[in-house]
């Protein structure tokens, strides 16, 4: 493939990103929602924040573990620490069920498409879900004993 094509696609990639994406601002927060869905068919939505000068805290809002959540898909112990590794290979954290880091300006887009990489590689545990008891909560297990 000539890198004329090679360069044409990265800009015309550039492009659909640009057009796609939605931006919502409110005071102190801006909702980006990315033309990137996750497998089981939601756009991933990232919240980018600004406490402090030049420091941007990224997160998706917990809006991946509320959607495993209405998935049906509790948040047992073993499917948290899952996701809280997850994150940590995305270069995350994960806490209070939201996926989040603190970057400067430099690191912002990166941080950006990490959120995205971790909405979209949680939502596999919808795609492949097969309720073992492990897995479940509780209250679940204990209303059917």
């Amino acid at each position: 493939m000539p890198a004329t094509n090679c360069h044409s696609i990265r800009d015309a990639l550039g492009d659909f990103f640009r057009d796609r994406a939605v931006v919502a601002e409110m005071p102190g927060l801006c909702l980006l929602t990315l033309p990137l869905r996750t497998p089981d068919g939601h756009l991933i939505d990232v919240f980018i924040e600004q406490p402090f000068e030049n420091r941007y805290l990224v997160h998706d809002g917990g809006k991946t573990t509320a959607e495993l959540y209405g998935q049906g898909l509790h948040i047992t112990p073993s499917r948290d620490l899952a996701l809280a590794r997850l994150a940590m290979r995305c270069g995350l954290i994960l806490s209070d069920g939201t996926a989040r880091s603190l970057c400067p300006l430099d690191q912002l887009h990166e941080t950006i498409l990490a959120v995205a990489a971790f909405a979209t590689a949680a939502m596999m545990d919808v795609v492949r879900h097969e309720p073992v008891q492990a897995d479940e909560s509780f209250s679940a297990w204990s209303t059917r004993a």
